[in-house]
């Protein structure tokens, strides 16, 4: 999920994505992800520095205001898929949770949203 790259050999060290949007169903609302505490990575390491939180804070504060609307068209590309739904109802059959297409992007959505105002509120305080 979160990974380490350089375009080449002299460019800087770099990291992403930053916030592991595909992992925010597995933690609580109001929580982060395992990359904020964890010896996994560097990322405990480089939220110590004021510098790195800066930039940081900057880049969330650039992209937060586009997430959801590009998210939502996204999403809104995904329904015309040929047997999308088809695959829903056969994914119930087999685990008894029918829903519709366009429920589950709802949830999504809703999801995100939710998960979008808690990280506007706590990457203010960094």
């Amino acid at each position: 999920n979160i990974f380490f790259y350089k375009q080449n050999d002299n460019s800087k060290l770099k990291i992403g994505p930053l916030w592991d949007f595909d992992s925010i169903f597995m933690v609580k609302p109001n929580a982060h992800s395992v990359f904020w505490f964890t010896n996994t990575t560097y990322f405990p390491l480089l939220m110590n520095n004021q510098s790195v939180k800066d930039k940081y804070k900057a880049k969330y504060f650039a992209v937060a205001p586009s997430i959801e609307e590009t998210m939502k068209s996204a999403m809104d590309k995904l329904k015309d898929i040929p047997g999308l739904q088809e695959s829903f109802n056969l994914d119930g059959e087999v685990y008894g949770t029918y829903k519709s297409v366009d429920a589950e992007i709802d949830r999504l959505m809703m999801r995100l949203h939710e998960r979008i105002q808690w990280l506007n509120s706590d990457i203010e305080k960094l």
